[in-house]
């Protein structure tokens, strides 16, 4: 536990506390593992005061799914599609709640520098991974959402991602598809990196990419990731025709939708700063199987209401044109197909476990010709028919029944006579407001270990 002194700037006392680690405490006959969590530039992104004078006319990017007109709007599902254009007052605030987390990155850009030339300095960086990233990314306003993180589009779900490391060519990328839950894995793998190791990576050695030994660290329960370090040292090609590490990644929420404020609250489905239902599952198709998801770039959506959105990215980057409704997709056949091949396809990945997910991308073979050999069949695959049966497929998690915990989601199941106050029904609230009241803290304090065992 790291006692804060109040007058230390946070990122600041985490960067000066990982140097202290590198140089004194660390074991110096072992390898080491260095976690850096810096809560910049999280809401309310307080700036250190050297950079709290920067970026004075800097606004968030205002992409084409910026506040957009009503006919762009209303493809939107559930909740989305009813919400008004921003008034200015929030656009403003989001371009200062923009400005203010640059500035807030500034100290953590600082603190990257100086660790990493810590490492340097004491002569370990030729045997040191160095990973940066992030849990999620952040849409302003697109859609008409204020500033947030909880929905399957792009603004949301890309995160940054640098590694540098042993057996990694500088410069080199890849277009290849790798999700959070490959973290794991791939530092269990560069954790076997050593000399002393047993094991050596033969395919590795013969193309001269890394000349280490390796022993594979196996974890104690399935994984849904994979190591990336294959990607990384080349073994495995970046930028190929068919992603054959990843081509179809799983995005889900469960749950409450990211705080909008009072503005809203005559609106239906609002409900303490969030609008419900936000429950979707998706999947992100990049550079699939050449016979039917080559080149592809989609993001395929199903919401537990039983709406759907689908978004071919080559030609709509921003996600302004949703393909599966009904006066595009009832005059389209093979668009019709495409879209029961996706259903099949993410419930397939939302039900997977460990190595089940890995072979999923290596081969999704699902023949679609014999649902449409006729009309009645046409009619039995019609778009009212799946989405029908996405509604039948997963709950829909509002304020009334939110504390109906499904069991088969990973979540914990409370006692029968249990009662717990709805915003904490699934633990501490979805919310990005930069103020959390004390009564709620204090309720959360009372009610948290039935969240964690």
């Amino acid at each position: 536990v790291l006692k804060l002194n109040e007058t230390a700037y946070q990122t600041d006392f985490v960067r000066d506390w990982a140097i202290e680690f590198l140089k004194q405490k660390r074991n110096e006959s072992k390898p080491f593992f260095l976690m850096m969590t810096p809560f910049a530039p999280h809401a309310p992104a307080t700036p250190a005061k050297r950079h709290e004078n920067m970026f004075h006319d800097t606004q968030f990017p205002r992409f084409d799914s910026f506040n957009p007109s009503d006919d762009i709007q209303h493809q939107r599902p559930a909740w989305i599609k009813n919400m008004p254009p921003l008034a200015q007052a929030q656009i403003d605030s989001m371009d200062n709640f923009y400005r203010n987390r640059l500035r807030a990155l500034q100290a953590v850009d600082e603190a990257l520098e100086d660790v990493v030339g810590t490492v340097k300095d004491l002569g370990l960086d030729k045997n040191t991974f160095v990973v940066y990233t992030s849990d999620n990314g952040q849409h302003f306003g697109d859609f008409r959402i204020p500033a947030g993180k909880r929905q399957a589009y792009e603004t949301d779900v890309l995160v940054p991602f640098f590694v540098r490391g042993p057996g990694i060519r500088g410069g080199s990328y890849s277009t290849q598809v790798v999700q959070s839950v490959d973290l794991v894995p791939t530092f269990l793998e560069m954790a076997t990196f050593s000399n002393t190791m047993k094991k050596t990576t033969k395919s590795r050695k013969a193309k001269g990419t890394s000349n280490v030994q390796l022993r594979v660290l196996q974890p104690s329960y399935p994984m849904d990731g994979k190591s990336i370090l294959p990607l990384l040292t080349g073994e495995i090609p970046g930028t190929p025709a068919v992603n054959n590490f990843r081509w179809a990644a799983l995005l889900e929420m469960y749950g409450g939708s990211s705080g909008v404020g009072q503005r809203y609250q005559e609106m239906k489905n609002f409900y303490q700063h969030h609008f419900f239902p936000n429950t979707y599952q998706a999947v992100r198709v990049v550079n699939g199987p050449s016979e039917w998801a080559g080149q592809a770039d989609w993001l395929y959506v199903e919401w537990c209401t039983g709406e759907q959105e689908f978004y071919n990215m080559t030609s709509d980057p921003y996600q302004t044109r949703n393909l599966a409704v009904s006066s595009v997709v009832d005059s389209d056949d093979n668009l019709l197909r495409l879209l029961h091949r996706l259903s099949r396809l993410l419930g397939n990945l939302g039900n997977c476990r460990g190595s089940e997910c890995h072979e999923m991308n290596q081969s999704f073979e699902l023949p679609m010709d014999e649902y449409f050999v006729s009309s009645e069949h046409r009619m039995l695959h019609s778009l009212d028919e799946l989405q029908a049966s996405i509604r039948n497929k997963f709950p829909c998690f509002n304020p009334p029944n939110m504390t109906k915990v499904d069991i088969n989601l990973g979540r914990k199941s409370f006692a029968v006579d249990l009662h717990v106050p709805e915003p904490f029904a699934f633990g501490f609230p979805f919310s990005d407001e930069e103020y959390v009241p004390e009564s709620l803290l204090q309720v959360w304090e009372e009610y948290r270990h039935y969240f964690h065992s």
